[in-house]
């Protein structure tokens, strides 16, 4: 079995050849925390300044934290198609710099700007021209629905400038950069608290705007954000450059290799995110009040995943990387360790939703009936946090193999025949309402966790795809 092969390697005196090609422990674990606490930080900033934001909207009222909430789902579920297409960008690159084919990186970035930047541009043209449908079928009815289609008008202007962000950062990320994306992201995040706090209240000389002006931060920042990554990307010093001159031509073998990857990623976050669409409008059902503290709920929850996002990038970064360089064990072996770290940290979080719960949903909102719903739903955040931290890690690592579309099957199995099923179920017809809901989540968690748990165990991920060329390329 190899994790008591692996344990061997560290500990018994006779090692074989392919055993002392495994660094010790610590090593690893300095490596894996080394790409890790930048991201770490990042997301954590990232998300901080979300809380902030949302605290900000909060004040304003049920309704704007409501029509927030059904604008954020549909932009996650177009903004995650341009996430999961890179997943291929992040793979291929780490493959590269393993296999110490910078050239071939460099074309592997170049070919996945030229092909993003399209697509966000589409999307973005859709999301402005459709935006009161879309929050109607999200269950916007009267304020509700008019501060919701004004906001997601706004905020889906900003998927082409997203797009591109993604781009640069799942580039940086494959080539081992997590230090860049930390940067950038804190810049940016700073920027939306700072001018949601001149615009939504009206600081500074400027008209309090509300829920507009939250927005308008929005946008702007990411203005910002889309132009630091294209300067970090052309820099002469960037780990991998795309220099403005050159062929902007498809190269459809390497879009078909990203692609290759990346679709099945693609079409995972689609199931995952159209699940989850169903999943808040059932949940919207249940009223104002109790989807406002499902809302802050989510809000609160992001915390949790940070660590098991940040140790997900890490592992993706690893396992490519050695892959490329002809080390599958060492893949499987930088997965484990990534997985018992990052379990050990979300530890805290989970008793910090317990202890510090009431607290937390009153910094969002002095409404006493949603802080009263959303208090009695700590127990299953703090109880999600283990299977949401494996299940993530897990995925990022599978996803540096190149081995995509088991997490797609999971996905199905998990978000459709689980919790929205479940949550059906237990809502709609058991009348469980907000607990029901949770519950449901709760279910899928570990589910989904228990799959990819088995899928790792296989060990058929170490040749899911092969897919870094022999020869470099010059087109860059």
């Amino acid at each position: 079995m190899i994790r008591r092969r692996l344990v061997q390697a560290q500990d018994a005196p006779n090692l074989t050849a392919k055993d002392e090609a495994l660094p010790p422990r610590p090593e690893i674990r300095r490596k894996i925390w080394g790409l890790t606490a930048p991201a770490l930080a990042e997301l954590v900033f990232m998300t901080l300044m979300n809380v902030i934001n949302m605290i900000m909207v909060g004040r304003l009222g049920a309704n704007a934290i409501a029509a927030v909430g059904l604008s954020n789902q549909p932009f996650f579920l177009m903004n995650s198609i341009f996430v999961a297409l890179n997943v291929g960008s992040t793979a291929l690159i780490a493959r590269c710099v393993g296999a110490e084919q910078p050239l071939k990186a460099r074309q592997y970035a170049r070919q996945s700007l030229i092909v993003t930047i399209p697509i966000g541009l589409f999307f973005a043209a859709l999301a402005v021209s459709v935006s009161q449908p879309i929050i109607y079928f999200m269950g916007g009815r009267g304020e509700t629905l008019r501060l919701g289609t004004v906001y997601f008008g706004i905020v889906g202007a900003s998927l082409l400038l997203v797009a591109i962000s993604s781009v640069v950062f799942s580039v940086l990320r494959g080539a081992g950069d997590t230090k860049t994306p930390m940067k950038i992201s804190i810049v940016v995040n700073f920027l939306v608290v700072f001018f949601g706090w001149v615009l939504i209240y009206g600081n500074l000389g400027f008209p309090a705007m509300g829920i507009v002006g939250a927005g308008i931060a929005l946008l702007a920042a990411r203005v910002v954000m889309a132009g630091l990554c294209l300067w970090e990307l052309g820099r002469p010093g960037s780990v991998v450059r795309v220099q403005v001159r050159g062929s902007y031509s498809v190269d459809w073998v390497s879009v078909r290799e990203v692609m290759h990857i990346g679709l099945p990623s693609a079409l995972e976050q689609f199931v995952l995110q159209g699940g989850l669409i169903v999943f808040v409008r059932i949940v919207a059902g249940l009223g104002t009040e109790v989807y406002a503290a499902h809302q802050i709920l989510l809000s609160i929850m992001g915390f949790s995943f940070q660590p098991g996002t940040a140790f997900s990038i890490a592992a993706t970064t690893l396992v490519g990387q050695s892959l490329g360089a002809g080390n599958p064990d060492l893949a499987e072996f930088s997965l484990r360790e990534a997985r018992k770290m990052g379990l050990s940290i979300t530890a805290f979080a989970a008793v910090g939703f317990v202890t510090l719960g009431k607290f937390l949903l009153q910094l969002y909102t002095d409404d006493p009936q949603v802080v009263a719903i959303g208090a009695s739903m700590m127990v299953f955040l703090a109880l999600i946090v283990p299977a949401q931290t494996t299940l993530l890690i897990t995925i990022g690592g599978l996803r540096g193999a190149g081995d995509t579309r088991f997490p797609l099957y999971v996905s199905v199995i998990g978000i459709w025949g689980v919790r929205v099923a479940v949550a059906h179920l237990l809502v709609g017809q058991m009348a469980m309402g907000l607990t029901g809901a949770w519950l449901a989540m709760m279910i899928d968690q570990y589910i989904r966790s228990a799959l990819v748990g088995y899928r790792l165990s296989t060990g058929r991920w170490r040749s899911a795809v092969s897919m870094v060329a022999k020869s470099e390329t010059t087109t860059v």
